[in-house]
């Protein structure tokens, strides 16, 4: 059953369907009398750039409501037009942008590491795709396994403390296991946008010697020190966006879809990531890479 994307009320229906295809009207929630699902008439632009902003309600149309069938006020049988999901939130594609991401940091240093004259960039890539998909395996296997294990006792424990409380989220309710990959696969988009841009755009750099505060702060070795931490040649900009702000992306996602204590949420997290760490330190055992080699896989990974 579809709910409200405001207050996650279950409805009937989202939009009332009338004689073409195109003409229709929006339902109002019975709880919080706002519409129950404006993106039913958004176009997949609007849905991706919201999804990259991390609008709560985008999640809640695309996990519970998109394919949600219409009440139809026609005399015969119409198709109603089918609202598909963004094909950028495909997981194949966001395999694909993140094998091209770590491609592009990871081929000139694996070349220079390489004993054995040049490595083929489509060669290359296709050992980045798979270490990417095993990775992103690793990393959800994590995150169920853990939410299975920790969200029915914070569950229960949320319930016997506010059982006596009325008007409590009924999005438990509609809660299936696979909304847990599906929450993890639209939360990555923002972390991917901006991987993206740094990987066309990359950080210039700053020479050792030019790590000096301004003079004004020169009398404050901490302001200084604070100062020198946002410059290029210290501040990883990648690994900052894909560990801390793709993990409090997917923290926002789960949040969503789980609906409990946001420690719980963290947990859940921290689980993900340490069974994508052992994933990486699994596969430099079994391929024996070379300590710059396996510097370079390990960079963007959690330590």
């Amino acid at each position: 059953m579809p709910i409200c994307t405001s207050c996650t009320t279950p409805v009937s229906y989202l939009y009332t369907l009338y004689e073409s295809a195109y003409n229709l009207r929006l339902e109002q929630c019975p709880k919080c009398h706002a519409f129950a699902d404006p993106y039913v008439e958004h176009d997949p632009f609007i849905l991706v750039l919201d999804l990259i902003l991390l609008k709560r309600d985008v999640f809640r149309h695309l996990i519970y409501n998109r394919g949600s069938e219409p009440r139809k006020l026609t005399n015969e049988s119409r198709d109603s037009p089918k609202r598909e999901a963004p094909p950028i939130a495909d997981k194949a594609w966001l395999l694909i942008i993140d094998s091209f991401i770590r491609w592009v940091r990871l081929y000139p240093i694996m070349d220079s590491v390489s004993q054995s004259g040049r490595h083929s960039p489509i060669r290359t890539l296709a050992h980045v795709s798979l270490y990417c998909l095993g990775e992103t395996i690793a990393f959800h296997l994590g995150i169920l396994l853990a939410a299975v294990s920790l969200v029915p006792v914070a569950q229960f424990v949320t319930k016997w403390r506010s059982k006596n409380v009325q008007g409590a989220p009924q999005v438990a309710s509609e809660f299936r296991l696979p909304h847990i990959p599906l929450a993890l696969l639209y939360a990555s988009l923002t972390k991917f946008f901006l991987l993206f841009l740094l990987s066309i755009w990359p950080a210039v750099q700053s020479a050792p010697s030019s790590l000096k505060g301004p003079s004004y702060l020169a009398d404050y070795p901490l302001l200084t020190y604070a100062w020198n931490m946002f410059d290029d040649l210290i501040l990883d900009r990648e690994w900052l966006v894909r560990n801390l702000l793709g993990g409090m992306a997917a923290g926002f996602g789960l949040r969503v879809v789980l609906d409990t204590h946001p420690f719980v949420i963290t947990s859940v997290i921290i689980a993900g990531w340490a069974f994508t760490s052992g994933y990486v330190y699994l596969i430099d055992d079994i391929l024996g890479l070379a300590p710059a080699q396996m510097a370079s896989w390990t960079r963007y990974s959690i330590p």
